[in-house]
């Protein structure tokens, strides 16, 4: 090993149980973050909320693609999701100004640890940790879920998990096999 921080990627669609292992993995000493996590304060700036209601919207499944009084497209003013906003704030205002490597340089300049990202899904960020840290990147696989409706897509590089139904420790285990044997 380099003696650079490890870093795991889970990358799969929203619902397949990324949250879900890394919160395992954090449990065996790796620190849980999102490359999102940024994107919750720029968007609810953007949007005049509270970061912390923006986050509660736009990561609850009851709310979070249900059209919402309080955010209204800036220009159209047209009703926009909890989920609609973060996408426009990180795709039309932030990335054609900062790059596509925006939410990557900001996570990578913050890991000093072991670190799992629960959300990874753009090639760009991914590429920036490859350049400074010891990655593994793990498509998640699980019946029935899609990216649809989802900016993001699984990512290039990376190895294939198949996850069974209510088995999420299965997955964490042979992810720690990969990630302490090679």
């Amino acid at each position: 090993m380099s003696g650079k921080s490890q870093v795991i990627i889970l990358n799969g669609p929203p619902g397949s149980g990324k949250d879900t292992i890394a919160n395992l993995l954090a449990q065996q000493g790796f620190t849980h973050r999102r490359f999102k996590e940024p994107l919750y304060r720029l968007t609810a700036m953007l949007f005049d909320m509270h970061p912390d209601t923006l986050k509660e919207l736009a990561t609850n499944r009851d709310t979070k693609d249900t059209e919402n009084i309080r955010i209204q497209h800036p220009k159209t003013k047209v009703l926009m999701t909890p989920r609609e906003a973060l996408m426009y704030t990180s795709e039309e205002c932030l990335k054609p100004y900062m790059g596509k490597d925006f939410f990557g340089k900001l996570a990578s300049s913050e890991i000093n640890s072991d670190t799992v990202f629960s959300d990874g899904g753009f090639e760009e960020e991914v590429d920036v940790l490859l350049e400074n840290h010891e990655v593994w990147i793990f498509r998640l696989h699980r019946e029935g879920y899609t990216f649809e409706r989802d900016s993001r897509d699984y990512l290039e590089k990376g190895i294939n998990i198949y996850l069974e139904e209510g088995k999420p420790e299965q997955a964490v285990e042979t992810i720690l096999k990969i990630v302490t044997h090679c």
